[in-house]
Parts: structure tokens; sequence; C-alpha cells
């Protein structure tokens, strides 16, 4: 961003571009900018330029009518510069142009790229800035001493730099620069730095650049006296390289910097001062959707998230672990299943729509041994079904100490259908051991008990999503 010292070399160039030059016609704004009309036309005028802090104004002389005047006030915003050049040559983000009347006729342009800048018909400066450091040290040092009582100088020194009521012209690097000249840490309340000043009688022997104010008037001028800044025509690279090698503390890799409480960032060598910006590190919570569940969160305080039936479930106090619920992948592990001691009843289950209902259950009035169940890890195990591929064994039959009789097995002349086939709500307690089944049997009953273990996968992935609910269900 331009600082007072551009602006003053702005003012110095278009000073010696438009000397002796005459200017006609309308002042021409582009079609894009917000700001306002210029309504000045003249067959004939100069134009005479000065600046102060970081304002900057052109002053239109009419030469046929010397009451005809108009003063113009420029601020430069991130990106203002002036351009002078051929009127066909004109630059793309030229937003405000006098032309010459020369032929070929020639421009003198205000130049904004990100139209941060603007303009203003008025006399004088504005009334929200003070004295120049630069050209006004005496104003500009009596302004500061007499207002330290003023809230902004209860602010870090850094911050009150910017403050142009007091500090006109004084930006991010002149800021950087001077702070790190008096070695004074940027957080310093500003009060407290300049408060010394106030005694007209200076004590000998005192370093060169121990006052704050006088180095608010000597490095403005130093950047002025390279002959650098923002000017004419795009900055060349070269045309920087005094520039940045006067620089000792702004935008060097060595110092520290910190954004101040404007989130601009200052650069400073040493300690940032007792009142730098508290950086706090904002730990994210993750606020669980299980009503009644009770954590501790990462900030060491335990957190009640709803109320109800938390004291129905597992542990649960800080954070369910891998081996108090299943993967969740579609595969409950043996260890995950509870104990099966109890009964499970079908109003314990938390709805039975469109889910398993208790016809479906093996046995829901009798008592379910963990012998009884499969594995229901997704497969059904060798040992926990016939392989319905050819004669059923007697080792694999639940027991085989009687024989299926003909009320618990009808029909067993012929082929069994579905019809025939028991509701699975009776335990097999016997059969002969040369009982012989069809392939096609075995099939259609190797399908059914595949049906029902799918079934019951369902409902247990149903149960396992309502776990804020109800206890976990496995055996369904």
């Amino acid at each position: 961003m331009p600082e007072g010292p551009e602006l003053k070399l702005s003012s110095l160039y278009v000073n010696a571009t438009c000397k002796g030059k005459t200017f006609r016609g309308k002042v021409v704004k582009s079609a894009v900018s917000k700001c306002c009309e210029i309504d000045f036309c003249s067959p004939r005028y100069t134009i005479s330029s000065e600046a102060r802090g970081k304002e900057m104004a052109l002053r239109l002389n009419c030469m046929e009518n010397s009451e005809n005047t108009l003063r113009i006030l420029f601020r430069f915003g991130m990106s203002g510069r002036f351009w002078f050049g051929s009127a066909s040559d004109i630059q793309k983000h030229a937003h405000l142009n006098f032309f010459t009347v020369d032929e070929p006729s020639n421009v003198l342009s205000f130049v904004d790229p990100r139209r941060f800048g603007s303009w203003h018909v008025m006399q004088g400066w504005g009334p929200e800035r003070g004295p120049d450091p630069m050209y006004e040290y005496g104003n500009f040092r009596a302004n500061v001493l007499a207002h330290l009582d003023d809230s902004a100088f209860n602010r870090p020194i850094c911050e009150a730099l910017l403050n142009q009521k007091y500090f006109n012209g004084v930006g991010n690097y002149l800021r950087a620069e001077i702070l790190f000249r008096i070695g004074v840490p940027p957080f310093t309340r500003a009060r407290d730095v300049l408060e010394t000043l106030k005694q007209e009688n200076q004590e000998e022997g005192k370093e060169k650049y121990s006052d704050l104010l006088e180095l608010c008037h000597s490095v403005p001028l130093e950047v002025i006296d390279l002959s650098v800044g923002v000017t004419s025509v795009p900055v060349v690279e070269d045309d920087y390289k005094p520039f940045v090698k006067w620089l000792r503390c702004y935008e060097n890799p060595n110092m520290n910097r910190l954004s101040d409480h404007n989130r601009r960032t200052i650069w400073y060598k040493g300690e940032a001062g007792p009142l730098a910006p508290k950086i706090k590190s904002v730990q994210k919570i993750r606020k669980s959707k299980s009503a009644g569940v009770k954590r501790k969160s990462s900030l060491g305080e335990e957190d009640t998230l709803g109320g109800g039936a938390g004291d129905q479930l597992p542990s649960f106090k800080v954070q369910t672990t891998e081996d108090q619920l299943p993967s969740f992948k579609g595969q409950i592990a043996e260890n995950q299943l509870p104990s099966f001691k109890g009964q499970i009843t079908e109003d314990q289950l938390p709805s039975s729509k469109g889910w398993t209902t208790g016809d479906q259950l093996p046995s829901s009035k009798v008592q379910t041994t963990e012998d009884q169940l499969p594995s229901f890890k997704g497969q059904i195990a060798e040992n926990q079904l016939p392989s319905f591929k050819g004669q059923i064994t007697e080792d694999q039959l639940p027991s085989s100490k009687g024989q299926i009789t003909e009320d618990q097995f009808p029909s067993s002349k012929g082929q069994t259908t579905e019809d025939q086939l028991p509701s699975f709500k009776f335990q097999i307690t016997a059969a002969p051991s040369n009982w012989t089944i069809r392939e096609e049997q075995c099939n259609h009953m190797e399908e059914s008990v595949s049906a029902s273990l799918r079934r019951s996968q369902r409902v247990h992935q149903k149960l396992m999503k309502r776990v804020h609910v109800v206890r976990p269900m496995a055996c369904v």
C-alpha cells in the first residue's frame, strides 16, 4: 500500500511531468469507477500537485479565467498511482484521465487496478488526518503529545502508529522500520512509550534513535531520498532494488512476525510485548447425536447430551471402544455379542415395523443359549448346520437319540414342500440314522435358512443404529 513517501514522490512526478503542458476539455472518468464525476471543462488549463501524509491533491487552473479552478483530493488505497503517456497507450485500469492539447494527444491518468483508491472535489485536507510528520514535524509532534490521554494511545504502539489522526502517512512498512530502530517491542502500550517525550529537557548522551517521534520524521525522508516508490509507470524490479536493500525489518525472513488486533502483519525483532494477541488453540469438540450419552470432551469437562436411557447403555462414558460395539461392516464378531443369559422379549425391540417379527424369531419365549446360535460372522459354519448336499448323518443333527415323528416332519414319504416344513419354533429332537433327503429338498432348506439369517442380520444392524435407545442386541 502506498504510504506517505510514495504519495510525496507521486506529487513530485506529476509536477515534473505536467510542467509546461496544457490540458483541454473534460475530465473523463471510466465507466467502472464508482467515484464521483468531475464537473470541470475548460479549453485550456494546467495541472499542479501537492501531497500531505497519505493524501495527494491535483489543482486544475483555467488559463482563460483565473477564478475557474478545481481541487481534487486523491487517496491511493492499495494500488493507486499516476501515469503519463500517449493517449493511444492509455492504461487498462485508468479511472480518471486528463488529456493534453498536443497532437497526438497525451494523457495524465489515475491508475488503480484494485479500485480501493478514491477522489473527492474539496478544498483543504481530510479532517480526520493529522499533520504530516515529514514536512509539518513541529505540528505533528505537538499534536501527538497534546493528546496522549486519548484512548487511541491505550493500544499497542504498533497499532497506534497506523492511526492517521496522529501519524499521517505512516503505514505497515514504516512502522516496522521505526520500531525496529528504536528497539521497542511492538505490543507495548503506546502511552508508555510516548509519555517520556513530554519532558522538554532530554537527558544528555541519549542514543540517536531513542525518540520515536523523531524517527517518524526522519525514516520517511530516507525513502524519498532513494527516489523510489509508486510513480508513473509500472514498477520494474530493478527500480525497487535500492528500496529492498534499505529495508532492515519489513518482510525480513529473519524477523518475527505477528498479526495485530486489526489483522495487519507486523515484523519485529525480539519480544512481542505485553499486549500481544493471545493465540488460542480452538479445539473442535465433536458433538454426539446420541441422547443421554455422557462423555469427556477434549477440554477435560464432562458433557451430558440429553437424558433418558443413558443408564441402560454399556459404559459409553468416554468413548465406545471397538470391542463394545460391532465393527458395522456387516459382520458381528462373537465377542461383541451379549451374554444371552436373559430373554429377548418383543417389548425390547424399538420398532417392529418392517423388521423381523416375533413369529420369525427362533423362539422369543424360551431362553436362547449361546451354543444354539451361529457365530453371525456372515457365514454358517459347517459344524453348525448340515451340508444339505447329501445324507444327514447322526452327528450333524442337534440330537440323535430320538426320531423325527410324522407330527414333527409331515409328509415324509414324498417331496417336502415349504408348507410342510416346521415353522422353526420347535427343536429337532431326533432323526433316524439312515434318513435320506433329496438334493432339491436340501437346496430349498438351505435357501430358507440363509434367508432367515439375512433377516436376522438386518434386524441386528438396525438395532445397532438405535443403540442409544435399546441395549445392543444380536440374538434376533
